[in-house]
């Protein structure tokens, strides 16, 4: 898998709803630089420590610690190796187009996995049972017991269902699918000027100038805050507020592109495949398959 700024393809390996990568061993291992993609990722620390880099944060994990990366956050990470040490880290990778088919309203949804000091006894329980689980999946898969497979796949399942019954909430409308607002005060302007006009022609130097930026700029400061150029960003909310009115409205999707921003139907087709792993009228079709 290629760890890059930008979207990572999440193949499906065998019957198991995830792709999972098992990382293990006493040498170093090369940091993951910074990425994003459309699966969900978890990453559940059996033994050793590791450092991981998320909205701006880094979190120290060690032995028993889990951590839930929602789709399109901006992450890194580092296995911290010690003389003698080993460490045993498992990563799930849930393809989106999965989470769609069983949680038609994931665009909706953020999962958080608390500290320690700010769970909730019932969140302390599911913690410990993610915990029992990874473990118990990482033991199936060095053994290939009977039925292991099926196993393995009730395993996946549980971990998804303890994640969003125990730690998910709902996401402020105008951030699903968006990357965090950052510490820069100066880009707000920015971002709301976008959200204000995504459904007119917008180009680089006509957001500048509103904003009172020099194009260049404007441009360097936004793709390093971000991770994403200035149109990159519009694109990605005209896919967002496309799914928010398959979601609502019946109209075809001519008329979809043109009510936000997208000059044919064409462009928001690629672009709504780009951000969220499936077409707009594969989406549908699972919306009204759930309804």
């Amino acid at each position: 898998m290629t760890y890059i700024h930008k979207l990572v393809d999440v193949p499906v390996l065998g019957n198991l709803p995830v792709q999972y990568i098992i990382s293990e061993g006493k040498k170093d291992v090369e940091p993951v630089p910074k990425h994003w993609h459309a699966a969900l990722e978890v990453n559940c620390v059996l033994r050793g420590q590791a450092s991981v880099y998320m909205a701006g944060q880094t979190y120290l994990m060690r032995a028993g610690d889990a951590l839930a990366i929602n789709s399109f956050a901006v992450h890194a990470g580092q296995i911290l190796c010690h003389a003698e040490a080993d460490y045993r880290i498992i990563t799930f990778l849930y393809p989106i187009e999965r989470l769609y088919a069983l949680i038609p309203n994931y665009n909706a949804l953020v999962v958080s996995l608390a500290p320690s000091d700010e769970r909730t006894p019932a969140q302390q329980s599911a913690y410990h049972q993610l915990y029992q689980a990874f473990d118990l999946f990482y033991q199936l898969e060095q053994g290939e017991p009977p039925f292991f497979r099926i196993d393995q796949q009730a395993l996946c399942y549980q971990i998804l269902y303890l994640l969003f019954k125990n730690f998910s909430a709902r996401r402020a409308p105008d951030i699903q699918y968006i990357p965090n607002r950052c510490s820069h005060p100066q880009l707000y302007e920015v971002v709301d000027y976008i959200l204000k006009h995504y459904m007119e022609p917008l180009h680089r130097d006509q957001i500048a100038k509103a904003c009172g930026y020099s194009t260049r700029h404007l441009a360097n400061r936004f793709k390093a805050t971000y991770q994403l150029s200035l149109m990159q960003y519009v694109t990605r909310i005209r896919a967002l507020k496309a799914m928010q009115l398959l979601q609502t409205t019946e109209q075809p999707l001519s008329w979809i592109a043109a009510k936000v921003g997208f000059s044919y139907p064409y462009a928001l087709t690629k672009a709504f495949k780009h951000a969220f792993g499936l077409t707009p009228t594969e989406y549908r079709r699972l919306k009204l398959r759930r309804n």
